[in-house]
Formats: C-alpha cells, structure tokens, sequence
C-alpha cells in the first residue's frame, strides 16, 4: 500500500466525507452526490468514489430495494476512521464502521438533512456518535439515550432553553413485545422524558401508540409522533402529536 498512497490525495472533501459518514454509518451514493460533489460532473464523482473505494477508503455495497430500486451505499473503512478519529471534536473509543440496517440508516439520512435544516434543532447526535465518542458516556441526559441505543438524540432550542429529547426512526413493523420492552425502558428513566417517533407508515405508529398505551399508566405520554412522508416535506416546521393531542414542533 506504500506505492498506492502515493497515488492518492486526500482532498478536504475527502475527510468531511469519512466524517458524515462515520457518524450516519452508511450513505447513498445520491445522498454523497447531493451534499459533497453538488455541481461535479458525474463522471466526475463516480471515478472519485470508486478511487476511494479502490484505496481502501471506502467499501460499497448494492443494496436490493423493492420501492427505490437497486442503489450503491458507501460505509467507511478502518482505515478512514483513523482519518476521522485525527480531526473528529469527540474522542471515537469504539470503531464502528458498517450498518447492520442500511435501508434503515440510509433513510435515517434523509430525515436528519431535514431536520438539521430548522432552526431550533440546536444538535444532532445520530446512534454512531452517541456509542462510539467517549464524551457522551457521563450521567447526563445524551448518555441516558446512548444507553437506550436510541437512533437520535436532538438538542432542541424553544424560548432560549436547550433541552435534549430522543428520536426513534421506525422502517418497518416489529412484534408488540418489543415496542413495550422499549417504551418501559423511556418510561424508567426520568432523563429521557421525551421521545420524537417517526414512522414510515400509519400502521407502525398505530402499533407503537398501542404498545405505549399498554405501559403508559397515569403518566403523561412521553412519545410524540408523526409519518416520514410528513417529516420530510420541505415546510418551514415539523410538529410531532403524542396520544393526547399535545404537539411538539420544530421549526
């Protein structure tokens, strides 16, 4: 590889790269195109991205989708994570590098592009960043949904207050049992007071709303919901309802 590294340079795009990438854990190769080559030619970005991959860098997976079609998805190497862990503002422990649920994650993208966009999203920290980075693993609120493996954890800005509340991204349909276990583990903890649901279809959010209404007892319902199609419009807010018709909303 001595002779190879002289044949690469890594460009600063190459490095803002590894680093969304590590923390998302998998992106589309649209999702790559769209935010770091908007305005290359695809050739261009294509020849990029397979020298990436040919070094090394980056390994690339064609994942089978039955509603967007077949499509290449990109995850970092451990090779790259030594270039992230050299520039990354929280110290990586743990070297995660590949998604055990890449439709999951890559649509996990999409929904982060488009909240990171409101304003009163102060933070974002996505699954990866939470397990892997040291810095989240103290008592606070964030190293309450690391330890519940939750997808996001967000820092909302209302009134001038920050406040940390957790987000699930739910694709597709699990049993009962095992949105009860989950929402019983929200429910014990008095830091993780808030949870924002997404879901990909009404029939998941019926199922989930059920299950926390099996465990919910007299406390307030601490989960608020709404669909991904609804998440991902290009409006200036996203407001999310829990079973009592009360809303929360960014915006």
């Amino acid at each position: 590889m001595g002779q190879d590294q002289k044949r690469i340079v890594l460009v600063e795009r190459d490095k803002q790269l590894f680093v969304r990438i590590f923390e998302n854990r998998v992106m589309s190769a649209a999702q790559i195109e769209a935010e770091f080559f908007s305005g290359v030619a695809r050739q261009t970005f294509s020849a990029r991205l397979l020298k990436l991959v040919y070094y090394g860098f980056l390994e690339r997976k064609v994942v089978a989708s039955h509603e967007a079609g077949d499509y290449p998805a990109y995850s970092i190497t451990p090779r790259a994570l030594e270039i992230v862990k050299a520039r990354y503002p929280f110290r990586i422990v743990k070297e995660f590098c590949k998604s055990d649920s890449v439709e999951h994650d890559v649509e996990l993208v999409n929904v982060r592009n488009r909240l990171r966009a409101l304003r009163s999203v102060a933070a974002y920290y996505t699954e990866n960043m939470l397990q892997a980075c040291e810095d989240f693993s103290g008592a606070d609120t964030l190293a309450a949904f690391r330890k519940q493996n939750t997808d996001v954890a967000l820092e909302v800005r209302k009134s001038g207050k920050i406040s940390v509340v957790g987000l699930e991204f739910e694709r597709s349909e699990k049993i009962f049992d095992r949105y009860t276990k989950k929402l019983f583990s929200y429910y014990s903890d008095s830091r993780t007071a808030v949870v924002l649901y997404v879901c990909r279809s009404l029939a998941i959010q019926r199922v989930i709303t059920r299950a926390e209404e099996s465990i919910m007892g007299s406390n307030r319902p601490r989960c608020f919901y709404a669909l991904l199609e609804d998440v991902l419009q290009p409006n200036e807010k996203c407001t999310f309802k829990n079973l009592k018709g009360d809303t929360i909303t960014l915006d």
